[in-house]
């Protein structure tokens, strides 16, 4: 499944755009992962983040890809107050890949 990796303050981080989707349930369930970039793939642990710690990121991840992500997250600009985020990215699963 094609994802996009977002890097913020030193970390990795990737986005269910679709919502609760198979790769996201699985990654939640097993906490384990490949990505694939050409022939280079790379393991990975990933940890989801909850409440308050997925706003900044999910965040920084509809202003890096807007353009693609806009129409589907809803929103009418990627810096709408954190009130009207919250529950838009509530349906977004995000986790940091360590």
């Amino acid at each position: 499944t094609p994802v996009r990796v977002l890097d913020l303050d030193g970390h990795q981080y990737i986005v269910a755009m679709y919502g609760e989707c198979n790769w996201s349930r699985n990654l939640r369930a097993s906490r384990h992962g490949r990505l694939r970039l050409g022939q280079r793939v790379t393991e990975c642990h990933a940890e989801e983040l909850t409440g308050e710690a997925r706003l900044p990121v999910f965040r920084a991840y509809v202003r890096r890809w807007w353009s693609l992500v806009g129409r589907m997250s809803g929103l009418t600009s990627p810096d709408v107050p954190d009130e009207q985020l919250k529950p838009v990215s509530d349906k977004h699963p995000v986790f940091r890949l360590v």
